[in-house]
């Protein structure tokens, strides 16, 4: 079912390494079943009681017989031979007969050796290897264990192959799994490989002329006629929300979502139509699909998700609709590249066929939607032409001066119509971008402006970002009845710019204009869904403002009013910026190759990362804000941080990027419940407690929701690199209790208390050395705890120490740790082993 190997063997080691026993594997940890703790006329257990269960867990020999079956399917012998030593070993004979017992538990009279002495040292239960005696049953075996164990004798003995268990080879992934196994044929049939099938289809006669130029071939809908080309949007999710559909079992048919690219890459029959649906990125209606550089990397994903997945006959279609305002712009060449690439046959490893869509109809996969569609829009919509996107947006948007005013707009069709009247004019294009700049005015200002004077002002205002300021604080007071020229409302201006700003690739004014049209992604609720599965949960939020969780799927609609309420409040730009973040994280979690950038991040908290991204542009002198970037320029900054690389970076970058990321070391969460384990009370921190009890009785160190509080309890840190200065303490306070087993402290642990006790040991070694290398100027300690928002704090000379070496930030916290636990109350705890 899993085709990724290297996680598969992951998770086996895992649950080797925690639950594997000398009989068997435990169910779980803390698994009070058939334990003689147990309470038997309990029907659950109380969350207090668990921790009662940990170390005597009853083990279950049947999944050695699992184990054993599955090493002999995958031909390792070596590792079956080990699995079936121990199955052998679990065994007993019973009245002559050889059974597998159910279970094997720890009898009540091993209970007793938690005081014994054991080479002079005293130790606890959980240090010793308790006895374990099997479980007889009464009347007949445990039926499933000993099926097992048959069937593992049989396999071991060379009486039954795995292609005998398994016929139909569905242990095997697709694309290695054999066509007509045979017990006497051993012939294998080689690897499926896809190849996809690409038709362009240009939008205008003009477009396809200059494509030809480059030698690109296209087609028109003219020349493509009777077959259809279509956006999925309307007519296929119509189509498809009527699958499935049955009103007398209240079923209702597919939800209205984003139609993937397995659903286009098909040819479909409707109402006698021979259809092609073109593959609408999730994106579509949102200012990133004006980023060409963006949308060819989201194609040349799509080929390979494709190429991974298609699983039907026939070949997959990919049909891409061109228009004028996707090449348009300084990019044009790199998509003219990705043209030529197609046409070459070969798009990063995967064989593609570029050729005409009449060509390619009979090697396709063709379904048929008409016993479906029975909705009378969706024939009408099929028999109306294709509205073209690019003349939608370029509706607004005047060329002919670079300005581009939004108050003399003439003739727009006649403008669209001789906009790439030739090569040279939409060569020509590409050259007439303009930067980016700010308004003479802030956003702050316009508070202090009557309605007159806005609307004064907005007449005046030629700078794309200043209109929309300007419209945002009529907006903000209610006055959207405002009319300009009597005719256009400010949500239609504010759309006008939107497309304009697109177009002329002002990507500030762009996310602003969608930030107050409130314009949402469609693969939002997919992309959260993407890191939920994968152990995260996501947070949205401002920096520095309240934060909303989100851990557990959401619908879209869900997802998108949390943003907005988040975010709008604080920083509009935010909301869509979030976003493109989710999006961009959803899809690079999923990637196998680059899934260990997310080790040690539990919560991705998306405005944190967004901080993150700012950091490493000031701290490349840039002057620019992430807000001015391109889609695709965000997604590589992004990336770049995720990676972290701490080449030439000061140990105060380090941890401002490691603590923005909130990324943590490995086995840090089991480090904090051993530190809870070993202290008399609770773990504070800007007055926020991890209590002691219940946590360390309900929960286990292993567990993701002890993690979560742990990540609870930071949140409460306002500054990336304070958070890291807190984790690096804790690791501190872990290590030295583990190198001293005997030594428990009886009191909590405040860590603003302790991490000032550092500062004040670094400052009076500054003091006393007279080193100007070092920065005496320490704060106060409430300052320090309290109060670490201004400048001063953030260069203070504690966070450049460097984490390691003599005069270091550890070995300050090493000794601020001792001192607190020398003062405050130790208990020797005689009962530990001592290790000298």
């Amino acid at each position: 079912v899993i085709n990724n190997s290297s996680l598969c063997k992951k998770t086996e080691d895992k649950v080797k390494e925690m639950l594997e026993g000398k009989y068997g594997f435990k169910r779980f940890i803390r698994d009070g079943h058939h334990t003689v703790k147990e309470k038997k006329e309990q029907k659950y257990y109380d969350p207090s009681e668990l921790s009662h269960f940990e170390g005597i867990e009853c083990e279950w020999p049947l999944f050695f017989a699992y184990l054993v079956v599955t090493e002999l399917c995958r031909g390792n012998k070596s590792e079956a031979a080990k699995y079936w030593k121990m199955l052998e070993s679990s065994v007993i004979e019973e009245n002559g007969r050889v059974l597998l017992p159910r279970l094997y538990f720890v009898p009540e009279s091993e209970l007793d050796r938690d005081d014994t002495t054991i080479g002079g040292s005293m130790c606890t239960f959980r240090d010793l290897e308790p006895r374990l005696e099997p479980m007889r049953e009464e009347g007949h075996p445990f039926l499933w264990a000993q099926a097992l164990y048959l069937l593992a004798r049989l396999m071991w003995d060379g009486l039954l192959t795995p292609d005998e268990l398994d016929p139909l080879a569905l242990r095997l992934s697709r694309r290695t799994r054999s066509h007509g196994i045979s017990r006497r044929l051993g012939f294998k049939a080689p690897v499926y490989d896809t190849m996809i099938q690409v038709a362009l289809i240009a939008e205008t006669t003009s477009l396809q002329v200059i494509l030809a130029t480059y030698g690109i071939p296209t087609q028109t809908q003219r020349q493509v006629h009777p077959i259809k080309i279509r956006a999925p949007q309307d007519i296929l999710m119509k189509a498809f929300s009527h699958v499935g559909e049955n009103h007398k079992l209240g079923l209702s048919g597919r939800p209205n979502r984003p139609i993937g690219a397995l659903a286009t890459g098909k040819v479909y029959k409707i109402f006698g139509h021979t259809t092609v649906f073109y593959p609408t990125d999730s994106v579509h209606d949102f200012y990133i699909s004006f980023d060409t550089l963006f949308l060819i990397n989201v194609l040349k994903s799509t080929i390979q998700f494709l190429n991974l997945n298609w699983n039907m006959g026939g070949r997959p279609m990919l049909c891409l609709y061109l228009t004028e305002s996707t090449l348009k712009g300084r990019n044009f060449y790199d998509f003219i590249h990705f043209l030529s690439q197609l046409k070459q046959g070969e798009v990063d490893g995967v064989k593609v066929r570029l050729d005409r869509l009449q060509a390619l109809i009979s090697t396709s996969c063709t379904e048929n939607l008409e016993y479906t569609v029975t909705d009378e829009s969706v024939h009408l919509s099929l028999l109306s032409p294709l509205r073209s996107k690019s003349v939608a947006l370029s509706s607004s948007v005047s060329y002919a001066d670079s300005s581009v005013s939004l108050f003399n707009v003439t003739d727009q069709q006649q403008q669209h119509d001789n906009l790439f009247a030739d090569t040279y004019d939409f060569l020509r294009m590409e050259e007439e971008e303009d930067e980016e700049t700010e308004p003479t005015f802030s956003h702050a200002e316009l508070k202090t402006f009557s309605n007159h004077q806005l609307l004064s002002s907005l007449k005046k205002e030629s700078n794309l970002l200043g209109q929309l300021y300007l419209l945002h604080e009529l907006m903000k007071r209610g006055e959207t009845h405002f009319t300009i020229h009597g005719t256009i409302t400010i949500s239609d201006k504010v759309e006008e710019i939107y497309s304009c700003a697109g177009e002329k690739k002002h990507w500030m004014a762009a996310r602003f204009a969608s930030s107050i049209l409130r314009k949402e992604v469609d693969c939002l609720a997919p992309s959260v869904t993407n890191m939920l599965c994968r152990g995260k949960e996501v947070t949205i939020g401002v920096f520095g403002r309240m934060e909303h969780i989100i851990s557990e799927p959401m619908s879209p609609k869900q997802i998108v009013t949390i943003i907005y309420d988040c975010c709008m409040p604080h920083n509009p730009i935010e909301a869509v910026l979030q976003q493109e973040l989710i999006i961009y994280l959803g899809d690079y979690i999923t990637n196998d190759h680059h899934k260990w950038v997310f080790e040690g991040m539990t919560r991705l908290r998306i405005g944190w990362i967004i901080q993150a991204m700012q950091n490493e542009f000031q701290r490349n002198n840039n002057d620019q804000v992430v807000y001015q970037l391109a889609p695709h320029e965000v997604n590589d900054l992004m990336i770049k941080v995720l990676k972290g690389t701490h080449q030439h970076r000061s140990p105060l970058s380090k941890r401002q990027l490691e603590g923005a990321l909130n990324r943590v070391p490995s086995d840090f969460y089991i480090k904090i419940f051993k530190i809870l384990d070993r202290i008399g009370s609770d773990i504070t921190v800007r007055n926020k407690t991890l209590s002691r009890l219940p946590t360390i009785y309900e929960m286990s160190p292993h567990e993701k929701s002890f993690a979560l509080q742990v990540e609870e309890l930071l949140s409460s840190i306002s500054l990336p690199e304070y958070r890291q200065l807190i984790v690096e303490l804790l690791v501190v306070v872990s290590t030295v209790l583990e190198r001293n087993p005997e030594l428990n402290h009886e009191g909590g642990l405040d860590l603003d208390e302790l991490l000032q006790d550092s500062f004040d040991l670094h400052s009076q070694d500054c003091k006393s050395k007279a080193d100007n290398s070092c920065d005496g100027s320490v704060q106060s300690k409430h300052d320090h705890a309290h109060d670490r928002s201004t400048d001063d704090d953030v260069s203070n000379s504690f966070y450049q120490l460097n984490p390691d070496g003599v005069c270091s930030s550890t070995s300050y916290m090493a000794r601020a740790v001792v001192n607190r636990l020398l003062s405050g109350g130790l208990h020797y705890d005689t009962n530990k082993c001592v290790i000298s």
